[in-house]
């Protein structure tokens, strides 16, 4: 898949790590990431390996980013809801309920062309971020040509995730903190970027339960 370059300038939500449990031996304390990490962690929202690692730089799939983004939003899942995806969903599946609930919700669909939802597909950056807004309601209004135009790096209005960027870049949820002011929008997704991302996400969805 061909990257996409995005050039953005933003602050970084810094809570400090003293406040956080050390969950897993390989996450460093001084990582970029334990912040995140060990805060989703510590509030069950994510969960690491039987051997006490978090694998941090593993790709992750399509069906454990909505699985954490529901964790996060404090969404029970419908479980009667398995039956959308009979060919890659199977209804005894532990994700067809996140799966066929999310649809049900409009918060994601599945490939038209062959009616699959490809649970264990690698998902990117771009993906990942739409997944979590929506289900974390965090809207993302339709952008026009001036509101890219007014930001520091070029995308088109009409790409499908301009509205999501657009909206993460004003909120500062990007860039990611190892891509300093290059955001590659295309990348698969690793699992401490999606605990980055899902920990800046969750931390607005909070604040705005408490309005």
């Amino acid at each position: 898949m061909r990257r996409l370059l995005l050039s953005v300038s933003s602050a970084l939500l810094v809570v400090p790590i003293s406040a956080f449990a050390l969950s897993f031996t390989d996450v460093p304390k001084n990582s970029r990431y334990a912040d995140a990490i060990n805060a989703l962690s510590d509030s069950g929202i994510i969960n690491g390996n039987p051997d006490a690692t978090f694998r941090p730089a593993t790709p992750i799939n399509r069906a454990a980013i909505l699985k954490m983004a529901y964790k996060a939003a404090k969404l029970t899942p419908d479980a009667s809801a398995t039956k959308c995806f009979p060919k890659d969903v199977p209804e005894d599946s532990w994700f067809a309920m996140y799966v066929c609930d999310a649809v049900l919700r409009k918060f994601v669909s599945g490939y038209a062309n062959d009616n699959t939802f490809r649970p264990s597909a690698m998902v990117t950056v771009a993906e990942s971020l739409k997944i979590m807004m929506e289900v974390l309601e965090i809207p993302a209004p339709a952008v026009t040509a001036d509101d890219v135009n007014i930001l520091p790096f070029k995308i088109s209005p009409y790409a499908w995730y301009a509205p999501y960027v657009v909206e993460a870049t004003r909120l500062k949820v990007l860039p990611l903190p190892d891509q300093g002011i290059e955001f590659y929008l295309n990348d698969p997704v690793e699992r401490q970027q999606a605990a980055e991302l899902l920990y800046r996400l969750w931390k607005i969805w909070l604040n705005r339960q408490n309005d």
